[in-house]
């Protein structure tokens, strides 16, 4: 598999309006040979893309937010995603209230379309509808943020188990609950956690959608021991979750996992070593029923800054 991208972008300022302008091109391109031969040579897709945003303030509390992309596959055609936002700010700048509506167009990636085997050629495009209404309080040191949003699917994209493939859900559905909450505890220590509640549903079978947890939550910590260090620590939770198995092709549910990972950074004038290490607990777990996830992992990495 290969890719190429390419994205410019640009924001300026006029009077109280900000706008931002991009532009974008990526394609994609698979080739596979195995003991049956050839099964793809030289399959590829291409998207175009470019959009624009105006951010305009009334005063000091109002702000409206408008944007308008567009995209053009070279096997799906043309897609318009608009999306519009609108936020007050108390006068005391203690509460933030916001409000936003939109939608999106993804079209199926060349594994998607092409795998052998589980690439299914006559996918369509997924195609969304989203609203979200959302309150911040601002309190010293810290911001608490509580969230409403509701997600229409059209043709959503998901790997059915019964037939081996990637196929299209004609309606779905996803609505939920979001927290969070971010601290400064000291001048050394921040804590960040959150949590979701998430209803799921696949409205052309009337069933749970697959391997979406109905809740989730984090909770990390970011510790400063030295000015130059920092040590992050994470706690991550998934909840149970529908999911299909893939033997027996039955509906079963998946139990809930609990993951610790750790992150140590140290910068450096020009240089920034790092080490991660994930699942801490060597935790044993699937995310997806019949795949394993990764046990214990280390991680170390070199950044270089010119």
């Amino acid at each position: 598999a290969r890719t190429w991208q390419a994205r410019a972008a640009d924001t300026w300022t006029s009077g109280s309006h900000r706008v931002s302008a991009f532009a974008s091109w990526e394609r994609w391109q698979v080739d596979d040979r195995n003991s049956f031969g050839v099964t793809l040579a030289g399959n590829r897709s291409t998207l175009w893309g470019g959009g624009l945003q105006d951010s305009v303030s009334f005063g000091s509390a109002w702000v409206a937010t408008a944007g308008l992309r567009y995209d053009r596959h070279s096997e799906f055609g043309d897609a318009w995603s608009p999306r519009g936002t609108l936020a007050w700010l108390s006068p005391g700048g203690g509460w933030k209230l916001r409000a936003s509506a939109g939608s999106a167009f993804r079209a199926p990636s060349v594994g998607e379309l092409d795998y052998p085997f589980s690439g299914n050629p006559n996918l369509k495009p997924e195609r969304s509808a989203s609203y979200e209404i959302g309150a911040e309080r601002y309190v010293s040191g810290g911001r608490l943020e509580a969230s409403l949003f509701w997600n229409d699917y059209r043709d959503l994209i998901v790997f059915d188990f019964t037939t081996q493939k990637n196929q299209n859900i004609g309606r779905a559905r996803a609505r939920g609950v979001e927290l969070a909450w971010r601290q400064t505890l000291s001048s050394r220590v921040e804590a960040d956690a959150g949590y979701t509640y998430l209803d799921g549903e696949d409205r052309t079978a009337g069933q749970p959608l697959l391997r979406r947890p109905r809740h989730r939550a984090f909770l990390s910590a970011s510790w400063r021991p030295a000015s130059a260090l920092t040590v992050t620590p994470r706690a991550t939770f998934v909840g149970r979750r529908d999911d299909v198995d893939p033997i027996s092709f039955a509906r079963v549910s998946d139990p809930a996992f609990l993951r610790y990972d750790l992150f140590v950074r140290y910068e450096m004038a020009h240089l920034a070593p790092y080490g991660r290490l994930e699942n801490a607990s060597d935790k044993r777990y699937e995310e997806v029923r019949g795949y394993p996830a990764p046990r214990r992992r280390f991680a170390l990495g070199l950044e270089a800054r010119f």
